[in-house]
């Protein structure tokens, strides 16, 4: 699967880091940068979309939401704010149906929690 490969892995791992976000995976591989807010006992604020695609996939449609909630918390940071509930950007793979008629694998495991 393309979207397994280390250099695929390795620009979604780092696509957060200049933004200032701690980036991890959780165990479905999904990159999450956390942003950590004021108020630990708040829930987090999770915002992004998807990279992956499929054929026939439209190409901007999550990209532009993953790049939108690094691009909100990078100027969050830049003016030396820091979010009441922590702020997670998540870029949520196997969003997309695939070749085997699953969908939103990625998404399901993030969403839910551990």
């Amino acid at each position: 699967m393309p979207s397994l490969r280390r250099p695929d892995a390795a620009g979604r791992d780092g696509a957060g880091r200049p933004a200032g976000l701690e980036v991890r995976r959780d165990p479905a591989g999904n990159p999450i940068g956390t942003l950590p807010g004021t108020a630990q006992d708040q829930p987090a604020l999770i915002l992004g979309s998807h990279t992956a695609t499929v054929a026939g996939g439209r190409r901007f449609d999550g990209p532009c939401g993953v790049m939108a909630a690094i691009e909100a918390v990078r100027r969050i940071r830049e003016r030396g704010g820091r979010p009441q509930r922590t702020d997670r950007v998540v870029d949520l793979l196997g969003e997309e149906p695939n070749d085997f008629g699953i969908l939103s694998t990625g998404a399901h495991r993030e969403l839910r929690g551990p």
